[in-house]
């Protein structure tokens, strides 16, 4: 049984004398100098609510809870529930089966999709782009663990003024002119200039920008794609711009919000109507005609309303935090549900080299790319270090700690606890153990530093949830940290392979293996790999 298993197998107890308030009963983990496994304030509540006298409702729950063979004791109107060792054999046990045990069935049906990465395909995809891929593919998959049915998307802007600009470039860059002051300097567009077929001379000659727009588009999007793949992100759609004004999308949202009486006309444009009115982007068509990206945008979304998603996640820059409430107002008017969408933010990314900060424009072609920033640590090591941060805090990657191979590196760090753990297992099988023939902790009683460590693998199920409460993996990275400690420390302190002692060394090969398990699923969840050798 799971910590939410076991809470609702109480609730349903519960019931029996607290019919309405049952809900009101959670289970959390005690702190570390408490020696029970888990508490609740469940009796506080309950005794301020109904006016009753805590002891009485610490004695009904206590018989509940021994009929059921859990030990209780009063802790200053807390109550501290000792579990039945069964409990823990169980789990881990199922963890180490691989057994999908966090799945909850209330949430197979809240449709999700999350959209993120979403680059513009005017260059290679950078360090924003690393950072939203690390934090959308990890909570996709940490939703997915707890039976969430998640839809990945990268929408692809491929219609607009820099879209234009990109084609200006390319064919600036074709002839071996300056390129445009507002376009795009990188080295890239020397590169996808080499490319271009017999017929660009043709195109430069009739100055056919939206052919270098097209045909650079689509080397970027196949680089974009090679660095997604790279990166161990797999999208289940490329929702593309054009999609949207081939099926007319843009004006048929324009009619939806003027019948709605919306739109107001100002300037010689239109623009949402809001309750802040000095909003300057919420424009939806220019004077000139030229509807914006906001108009767009809301096409797009209105999009995944159609497709039938109950919880739309979308995973921006930091320059968007104030794009937030017009998007909002917009999907408000359009008759949608808003409080269906949320919107994620995360943070600018340095890099450091050495003791310097390195300072980079996308524009200007002076950036860190992602597969640059891969190649010269690893895939793990970013996606690693950029998950140990939230969302709405910055992050410098020290790129000289990623490459470390010591205990200062906190991915080493952990990689190292599952290797050491895999080296142990085959020392075992030479001293006549064979970890895969134990399922329990036989005759051996945990001795509270066992227990120690032993509760700390059972409540991954509450970082799970946490980081989905949070929509943000970092929980996992910070519990992957604090788990790894607990081994080393345990392992220094106790004798794991024990001769003389065939109890206490198969039950802890025991724990070792739920250990193992919970770090390999946690690394797993973060796109992150879990050598058996280091």
């Amino acid at each position: 049984m799971t910590p939410f298993e076991i809470e609702s197998k109480i609730k349903e107890l519960l019931r029996k004398y607290f019919s309405n308030d049952a809900e009101l009963f959670s289970l959390t983990q005690p702190p570390a100098h408490i020696e029970a496994d888990a508490s609740t304030n469940f009796a506080i509540i309950i005794s301020k609510k109904n006016k009753l006298k805590i002891e009485e409702v610490y004695s009904k729950i206590s018989n509940i809870l021994s009929e059921q063979g859990f030990k209780t004791e009063a802790a200053s109107g807390f109550i501290n529930i000792f579990f039945p060792s069964k409990i823990y054999r169980d789990y881990i046990n199922k963890i180490i089966s691989g057994e999908k045990i966090f799945v909850k069935d209330y949430n197979k049906n809240k449709k999700t999709i999350l959209e993120f990465v979403s680059a513009n395909p005017t260059g290679p995809l950078h360090l924003a782009s690393a950072s939203a891929a690390s934090m959308g593919d990890s909570l996709s998959n940490i939703m997915k663990e707890l039976g969430y049915p998640v839809f990945k998307e990268y929408y692809v802007n491929n219609v607009g003024n820099q879209i234009e600009m990109l084609g200006k470039s390319l064919m600036a860059r074709y002839l071996g002119q300056e390129v445009p002051e507002e376009g795009y300097h990188g080295d890239y567009l020397v590169e996808i200039a080499k490319k271009l077929p017999f017929e660009a001379k043709e195109w430069a000659d009739k100055n056919e920008i939206l052919k270098f727009s097209q045909f650079a588009v689509n080397e970027i999007i196949k680089t974009q794609k090679e660095d997604m793949e790279l990166f161990g992100v797999d999208f289940d759609n490329w929702f593309y711009e054009s999609e949207l004004h081939e099926k007319n999308l843009p004006n048929l949202v324009l009619e939806k919000l003027i019948e709605k009486k919306a739109v107001e006309e100002k300037d010689g444009a239109k623009w949402l109507k809001m309750e802040n009115s000095e909003d300057k982007e919420r424009v939806l068509v220019k004077s000139n005609g030229l509807k914006t990206y906001f108009l767009n945008d809301l096409a797009y979304h209105l999009t995944k309303y159609e497709r039938g998603f109950d919880w739309i996640i979308d995973i921006w820059g930091a320059d968007h935090h104030g794009y937030i409430p017009r998007m909002k107002a917009g999907i408000k008017m359009l008759g949608l549900d808003e409080k269906k969408f949320t919107v994620l933010i995360h943070q600018l990314v340095s890099i450091k080299k050495g003791d310097e900060i390195l300072k980079m424009s996308k524009r200007a072609g002076t950036f860190y790319t992602l597969r640059r920033l891969v190649e010269e640590t690893s895939k793990d090591a970013v996606r690693f270090f950029f998950t140990t941060r939230s969302p709405n805090t910055h992050l410098v990657f020290d790129i000289e700690l990623a490459k470390k191979q010591s205990n200062e590196n906190p991915l080493y760090y952990v990689q190292y606890a599952h290797a050491r753990i895999c080296s142990i297992m085959e020392n075992s099988k030479n001293k006549n153990f064979n970890p895969e023939d134990i399922n329990s902790f036989g005759n051996y009683e945990p001795t509270r530093d066992d227990k120690k460590v032993i509760k700390k693998i059972f409540w991954f199920e509450k970082i799970l949830n946490q980081c989905v409460k949070d929509l943000s993996p970092h929980h996992i990275t910070t519990y992957l940290i604090e788990l790894a400690g607990e081994f080393h420390s345990y392992y220094e302190r106790n004798k794991i392979i024990d001769e003389t002692n065939e109890n206490s060394t198969r039950a802890r090969l025991f724990i070792l293996k739920g250990i193992k398990s919970s770090i390999k699923k946690g690394l797993e969840l973060i796109g992150v790999s879990a050598p058996e050798r280091m």
